[in-house]
């Protein structure tokens, strides 16, 4: 294995392990999501639709109340920086909110 091959074979490993940290994040950001009764982090084009599966049995005006409660909530949750950064690894998170 040449010089090249080993650098990047540790850059690999330390890629490999912030990944993972980042996912140990991820997995507390989605608990704290939970604890809070969120469905999402995120106001997507689906929500009402969304709130109204979970809420099975609610009126269209219960339903267009708690989607309004939902962006309350929402406009509170800062993401863009997590979007920035996901943007700046080469993924694309233009169809997030659809």
């Amino acid at each position: 294995m040449n010089k090249l091959e080993k650098d990047f074979d540790e850059l690999a490993k330390q890629i490999n392990s912030k990944i993972v940290e980042a996912s140990l994040i991820l997995k507390e950001v989605n608990s704290l999501k939970n604890k809070a009764g969120l469905i999402s982090l995120i106001y997507t084009s689906y929500i009402s639709e969304d709130i109204a599966y979970f809420n099975k049995g609610k009126s269209e005006e219960e339903i267009s109340q708690m989607t309004e409660d939902f962006y309350q909530k929402i406009k509170k949750i800062k993401v863009k920086p997590l979007e920035e950064a996901i943007s700046d690894l080469g993924w694309n998170t233009s169809s997030t909110y659809c």
